[in-house]
């Protein structure tokens, strides 16, 4: 299954913002961790969705990035 590396920073409120390196429009807050790693694949979904549809090259999926990563939902993008 395709997937994109992800950074998560913790802020001063205690929420949690999820952001792509490879995907720089998707960001996704939640009150953890794992809320924001349950949320991000349908975020990346959906821009992944506005690429194709824009006619954009989707980005590549790097394998070699260490830590979290947010899985692919669609066949099509994989």
């Amino acid at each position: 299954m395709a997937s994109y590396p992800c950074q998560l920073r913790t802020q001063s409120n205690r929420m949690v913002i999820l952001t792509m390196p490879d995907v720089p429009e998707a960001v996704v807050v939640g009150y953890s961790e794992a809320d924001a790693l349950r949320r991000a694949p349908a975020v990346l979904d959906s821009i992944l969705q506005g690429y194709a549809a824009e006619g954009r090259r989707l980005p590549p999926c790097p394998r070699a990035r260490r830590g979290p990563r947010v899985p692919v939902l669609r066949r099509a993008f994989a």
